[in-house]
């Protein structure tokens, strides 16, 4: 009953519609057992292709394979190194790039040259010519104009006086020039308004339109649970150093991470892993959205980090996992059907390739990841399990 809750979803995924209970695949795999195959016939197996399984621990063109201190593991060159070695500490093999020979003696120093006779002094250079002088700058845009003043008061208009008796006409004299021009009366009162018109008839009401549900239809993570990918078999992998592992994971439209962590399965000395979150960019991982937490990989367990506050919106997300380390990494590492929706499968749907997610590679740095997720390409051999959880 003490199992990981990875491991026992794991073993039930795999016990479901067998003879066995998901006790017995525990059992099982601790002591590094397979379970017997069951017959789709009494008289026809359906045999597992060595290859297949083989893939799983590397598909690295000359890969080779070794037992380690808790479970097989390819055995890689990363460092392109010429020689393999045998640590007699650790019962390990190691790369090296062999043995370097003593240093040979220092030859004998050659004799100083004359000292060379010093060159002569070049005449002064010639004063360069004035450069011309730069175009004048456009003109600024006009100011804004000033305020008008206000209109004096209108004086009140005289009263006109009587018409006098018509003179004899005189003669015309010059014309005299044109006097001011009078002020102007008072404006007359406003007259009254006019009578308001009769209301129109009242139009007909429309329909009521239906009634909304009153239940909500967001989705969202239930307290005290973790989330991450579906998985068609839940073992160990051993990782390869610098390199970024990378899965997309289905969100609610908006959530905040409060907990995530991965799990150690085969220790390895002076060894870090670092895990983060990006967003996507057409089906791959592009921005960090940010680093949910590094551990050392010199224990085995889970690796678990607690009190964080990152805000997310949906509709996915892809989780990474950055090491140092060839450490095994509790993960999945068989073809899992239930990624098609999400990494799509082979145009011919012969599905024979499975694929886990995508990798990049960059230099590790514990606790870091790089601001931009590197050059991607496709994820064939396993991904690390990360969970995340509110």
């Amino acid at each position: 009953m003490d199992a990981y809750s990875i491991d026992r979803i794991g073993a039930e995924a795999i016990a479901q519609g067998s003879q066995y209970t998901w006790r017995d695949v525990i059992s099982r795999a601790m002591v590094g057992k397979l379970i017997e195959a069951i017959p789709l016939d009494p008289n026809i197996y359906d045999m597992t292709d060595i290859s297949l399984q083989l893939d799983a621990i590397s598909d690295e063109p000359g890969a080779m394979i070794m037992r380690g201190p808790l479970t097989w593991v390819a055995l890689m060159n990363p460092d392109e190194k010429r020689v393999i070695a045998w640590d007699t500490v650790t019962h390990m093999p190691v790369w090296s790039d062999g043995p370097v020979g003593p240093t040979g003696p220092t030859g004998p120093a050659g004799p100083t040259g004359a000292t060379g006779p010093a060159g002569s002094t070049g005449p002064p250079g010639a004063t360069g010519s004035t450069g011309a002088t730069g175009a004048t700058g456009a003109t600024g845009p006009t100011g804004p104009a000033g305020p008008i003043g206000a209109d004096g008061p209108i004086g009140p208009t005289g009263a006109t006086g009587a018409t006098g008796p018509t003179g004899p006409a005189g003669a015309t004299g010059a014309t005299g020039a044109t006097g001011p021009a009078g002020p102007t009366g008072p404006t007359g009162p406003t007259g009254a308004t006019g009578a308001t018109g009769a209301t129109g008839a009242t139009g007909a009401t429309g329909a009521t339109g239906p009634a909304g549900s009153a239940a909500s239809s967001t989705l969202a993570w239930l307290s005290n649970r973790i989330y991450t990918f579906p998985a068609g078999n839940v073992s160990s992998m051993a990782v390869f150093p610098g390199r970024l592992y990378a899965k997309p994971l289905p969100i609610p439209p908006a959530c905040t991470i409060g907990t995530a962590g991965f799990a150690v399965s085969a220790l390895q000395a002076a060894t870090d892993g670092t895990i983060g979150v990006y967003t996507d960019n057409n089906g791959v991982p592009d921005t960090l959205i940010g680093v949910l937490g590094h551990a050392a990989l010199t224990t085995n367990g889970v690796k678990s980090f607690t009190g964080l506050s990152l805000p997310l919106t949906g509709p996915f997300v892809w989780l990474v996992f950055h090491s140092n380390s060839s450490a095994g990494i509790r993960a999945t590492t068989s073809f899992a059907q239930a990624d098609f929706y999400m990494q799509g499968m082979a145009s011919s749907f012969a599905a024979t390739t499975p694929i886990f997610g995508v990798i990049g590679a960059a230099t590790y740095s514990s606790g870091a990841l790089p601001g931009t997720f590197p050059t991607p390409s496709d994820n064939t051999v396993g991904m690390p399990f990360i969970y995340i959880g509110p």
